[in-house]
């Protein structure tokens, strides 16, 4: 919002010259939040091609433009460049590569999973449109405001006017690029925070008008609107009972992030038994949101962390050594997620380093120290114990006999 008020005042006052380099700034700094802000970014330099090309608006984008782009991105690549050789990780793949165990199949994956449509043809886009600003099938659980849809008409009337045609114009082109890029609305909130804008101006014309009948209709799309966003809170977080006071907040956590209570005894026990630097490994875990630690978390399309540190090493003290490198005090080991993770990942295997020197790292450098019904917590040591622990399962090698309940 703020990149495309610069860009506005910019085409409105082409002789000042920093508006197009603060537009610059704040597009880079909303790209290093996420990726999906290339799909404003592309709007954005389309109206500016036109404008320069067609129009023949005087702006001016120099090289200063790009480098206040890249200047917020710079440390989310420089970390991705240094810990994966490839700055977007985990995106461009073809063009950087990956890093250990991460292919462009994984890739392909990650897009499905998170909203790359799957349906081919222009026949099935409006059914995309429907699902996603109609109903709860949208990756948002609730259907759009429809205030938005109830100021259609006066929206048309906006569109007669340089600002609202402007709007109008970036909305169009956002959503033209999200429908065959994505199928997830929380793709769209940039294009959706434009039509929120574009909807109060028409409102604000409508209230203008004084008539009865568009006041009710906004008080009814009020209403609605007011009712969605409380069903969807209702069917999604339930947060009052908690907020009150009522529930125990990990109570909350378990029912809508499909946690077991014996896992936050296990993050409990880490954090009372931890100095804030120590660090987790959470091998097998699909994610760690309450834990009050640094974790390596293994969530699905590549191999465990884990098992790619010890792919490295070649004896049980190199891994332990590289776990202390590495600043891990404990090892967190959830034995149905992981069995789950390896029924699904061809990569959940030990490789590189002998099973002989894996068994005696788990028997002579990992002390158990918490076990609980699916969850158990080991303490990476920097000396050897003097009698060898007695093993259960053991990480990495006994999941793909362990099956979920």
């Amino acid at each position: 919002m703020l990149a495309l008020y610069c860009l506005w005042r910019a085409l409105q006052e082409p002789k000042i010259a920093f508006w197009l380099p603060l537009m610059a700034f704040f597009l880079g700094t909303a790209f290093s939040i996420k990726y999906t802000a290339v799909l404003a970014i592309a709007p954005i330099g389309v109206v500016l091609v036109y404008e320069k090309m067609v129009r023949k608006n005087p702006i001016r984008l120099g090289w200063h433009c790009l480098l206040v782009f890249v200047l917020p991105l710079l440390p989310w690549l420089l970390k991705n460049g240094l810990a994966f050789g490839n700055p977007f990780y985990p995106l461009a793949i073809s063009l950087f590569g990956g890093g250990t165990g991460y292919s462009p199949e994984m890739e392909r994956g990650l897009l499905a999973d998170t909203g790359l449509p799957t349906l081919s043809g222009l026949s099935r886009l409006p059914q995309t449109l429907w699902s996603s600003f109609f109903t709860p099938l949208n990756a948002v659980n609730a259907p759009w405001t429809p205030l938005a849809v109830m100021g259609l008409p006066w929206v048309l009337e906006m569109v007669g006017k340089k600002a609202g045609r402007f709007l109008a114009t970036f909305s169009l082109l956002f959503f033209g690029g999200w429908i065959f890029v994505s199928s997830s609305f929380r793709h769209a909130s940039g294009g959706a925070l434009v039509l929120v804008l574009l909807a109060s101006m028409a409102w604000g014309e409508a209230f203008k008008e004084r008539k009865t009948g568009a006041k009710l209709l906004f008080g009814v799309g009020s209403g609605l609107a007011l009712w969605l966003c409380l069903s969807a809170q209702l069917t999604t977080t339930a947060p009052y009972a908690s907020a009150l006071g009522l529930e125990d907040p990990l109570l909350r956590l378990k029912r809508h992030y499909s946690y077991d209570l014996d896992t936050y005894a296990a993050y409990r026990g880490m954090e009372a038994h931890s100095q804030p630097k120590d660090k987790v490994i959470a091998f097998g875990v699909y994610q760690t949101y309450p834990l009050q630690r640094i974790a390596f978390v293994d969530f699905k399309w590549k191999r465990p962390i884990f098992l790619q540190w010890a792919s490295q090493c070649r004896t049980a003290e190199q891994l332990a050594r590289l776990l202390r490198e590495e600043g891990v005090r404990y090892f967190l080991y959830q034995k149905w997620e992981a069995a789950s993770i390896s029924h699904g990942e061809k990569d959940f295997n030990l490789v590189g380093m002998p099973v002989s020197e894996y068994v005696r790292f788990w028997k002579y450098f990992m002390q158990p120290v918490g076990i609980y019904e699916n969850s158990f917590v080991y303490e990476a040591r920097i000396t050897p114990l003097s009698v060898s622990e007695k093993l259960g399962l053991l990480p990495g090698l006994d999941e793909k006999t362990s099956m979920n309940p």
